[in-house]
């Protein structure tokens, strides 16, 4: 064989060997913990949404939630740990009968809400009230605070409130001073709460002087081993032909120059077991 045969024969050999070796490229190294290629991953089975379970209607025997976070019983040292989750601090402490106090609280970030008061028996949380309103607020303003207020409250009943009173308030202390109340009420294992509505006007005629006006929601707690089957109350004679689903007769807004002027404000018991003025 001569040296021309052997580089002939040496050119076909590799010739054919880069060509076998460009049919079948190298794989690309793949690092380690790299993600495997989409095409190698197993493809999830596709699952039917969940149905949504829905949220059941609370019972007679549910406690209700109160504001705050705070829960009945809790101790004065208990309300001042929790107090500071909701940016309030006490502004005044008023002493109730032989045993209670009553804690006025403020800071808390609640649009019209005016005060905020805790009420302890023995040292121990038995009422809450939240109070909204504001001077520059027009009657219409409150009509439609008491109706979203009510609409509230039974969605957290899961039912109506009754009508406790409607009407004027007759008080001999103030003459010259028309006061208005409606209040309903609902009830729910160790919870009571009245949803309050109080308007006080002096007019000069026809002429609003000045206007005091207030919503308020009172909790009160209801020791549920002295709980027995309860009479429904009868509504008082102003209520008894009302409409339920009223709201206050507007009434004309007090002249800008007497908005902020002093008018007795109800005088609801602390206690929370009556809606009414003392009388």
């Amino acid at each position: 064989m001569n040296l021309r045969t052997l580089i002939l024969i040496l050119l076909a050999w590799m010739t054919g060997a880069g060509s076998s070796r460009a049919q079948r490229p190298s794989p690309t190294p793949r690092l380690p913990g790299a993600p495997k290629p989409e095409a190698s991953r197993p493809r999830p089975r596709s699952r039917p949404a969940p149905t949504p379970v829905p949220t059941p209607a609370p019972t007679a025997d549910d406690p209700l939630p109160l504001p705050f976070g705070i829960a009945w019983g809790d101790s004065p040292e208990t309300v001042l740990s929790i107090l500071p989750r909701v940016n309030a601090a006490v502004k005044k402490k008023v002493p109730l009968d032989k045993t209670g106090e009553i804690w006025s609280v403020g800071g808390v970030k609640i649009t019209g809400l005016r005060d905020s008061r805790i009420v302890f028996q023995e040292k121990h949380v038995v009422g809450i009230d939240l109070e909204y309103g504001d001077n520059a607020w027009p009657s219409e303003k409150y009509n439609a605070g008491m109706g979203n207020l009510r609409k509230r409250l039974e969605t957290m009943f899961a039912a109506p409130g009754v009508l406790v009173t409607r009407g004027p308030v007759k008080d001999d202390s103030a003459p010259g001073i028309a006061q208005m109340l409606t209040g309903y009420e609902w009830k729910r294992f160790d919870t009571l709460v009245l949803l309050i509505y109080y308007s006080a006007e002096e007019k000069e005629g026809d002429v609003v002087k000045s206007a005091f006006r207030s919503l308020l929601i009172r909790y009160r707690f209801r020791d549920p081993t002295q709980i027995v089957a309860e009479p429904q109350p009868s509504p008082s004679p102003a209520a008894a032909g009302a409409d339920p689903d009223a709201t206050p007769t507007p009434t004309p807004e007090p002249t800008p120059e007497a908005k902020g002027q002093e008018l007795p404000k109800p005088r609801i018991r602390s206690d929370g077991t009556d809606p009414l003025p003392e009388q």
